[in-house]
């Protein structure tokens, strides 16, 4: 369902394209190889599960830079939490000029909310 909802936003299937030099300016453009297995992942949390440990985690995937030769965002879906897993935490990164931070907030939001059938809380 993740994939529907995201295949239904265009910008999230496009790659920035470098123009031929003298030829204009980066351009953006659908990606011909878009795999939502190279954007979208499931992790666990580690030991112990709280929030702190929530935190690092996702400090440590924002260190990692995003592969110019695929569309510039990631999501990641975090279980093992400490409370047993009732709750989601998930989160998101994306180059800035591909999508306006409140509406890829709300957008990725509601396509985290029709997958996970749940709360969300963003980190």
């Amino acid at each position: 369902m993740l994939g529907e909802r995201i295949r239904a936003v265009p910008r999230l299937r496009q790659r920035l394209y470098r123009a031929p030099p003298g030829c204009g300016r980066p351009y953006w453009a659908d990606d011909p190889a878009f795999d939502i297995n190279e954007h979208v992942r499931q992790v666990r949390c580690p030991p112990p599960g709280d929030e702190r440990a929530v935190l690092d985690l996702a400090a440590a995937q924002l260190r990692v830079p995003m592969p110019r030769s695929r569309p510039l965002w990631s999501a990641t879906f975090v279980t093992g939490l400490a409370d047993g897993g009732s709750r989601r935490h998930a989160g998101q990164k994306g180059k800035d000029d591909l999508i306006d931070q409140v509406q890829g907030i709300i957008t990725v939001g509601e396509c985290y909310a029709m997958a996970a059938g749940g709360q969300i809380i963003f980190t």
